[in-house]
């Protein structure tokens, strides 16, 4: 880890590489050693590949958009944060720790990688209520994929509860945009072609 952060949370391990930095899964010690990711992300580097690239994820616009999740308060179907704050030239985000993995590795371990019908369509609800609460409130996550759904645990203690998570792509749900952003692999045909597209 660049940033420290130990006075206040110990960091036991690295989850996974981001494009800027790692995120980190921590103990909260301020707070009866919960479990928690710490998301790191070094602002030169974002800096540098900003200047280059404007597609890419950006933490300004995550940092943007994670200011007004937390005032709309937890919902079962959005990765609650914490807290985030800006550290010796890099951001940390402070989120709920999703023992599950992402919606990816979960599809991993199953026959031919793919769920029954019976458990995808609760899962898919739920995504689409998280989603619903974006767009009620103006926000476009416009990077939804298997990888930025998290397994976590709902507030009524329900395993398997999808998370939607990474918003360093997001923009305002009214805007029309030309911008070809997201995974190649999940983008719609009117972003691959670089027509104009509604969010």
């Amino acid at each position: 880890m660049v940033g420290d952060i130990s006075p206040l949370r110990a960091v036991h391990a690295r989850l996974r590489a981001t494009l800027f930095g790692d995120i980190w899964l921590c103990h909260d010690t301020r707070d009866h050693n919960r479990a928690v990711a710490v998301k790191e992300v070094r602002l030169d580097l974002a800096r540098q590949a900003l200047a280059r690239n404007l597609q890419l994820d950006d933490p300004f616009t995550e940092s943007h958009t994670l200011n007004m999740l937390q005032m709309l308060g937890p919902h079962d179907n959005l990765m609650q944060v914490y807290q985030h704050f800006e550290q010796d030239d890099s951001w940390f985000v402070v989120m709920e720790y999703c023992e599950g993995g992402d919606l990816w590795q979960a599809l991993q371990s199953e026959p031919h990688n793919r769920l029954p019908e019976f458990q995808a369509l609760p899962l898919f609800a739920q995504i689409v209520r998280g989603v619903r609460l974006l767009h009620a409130n103006g926000i476009a996550q416009r990077d939804l994929s298997l990888e930025n759904i998290l397994i976590g645990h709902g507030d009524d203690g329900a395993t398997n509860t999808p998370e939607i998570c990474d918003f360093g792509l997001s923009t305002k749900a009214d805007r029309v945009c030309h911008e070809r952003v997201r995974k190649a692999y999940y983008m719609a045909p009117e972003v691959v072609s670089g027509m104009k597209y509604a969010v």
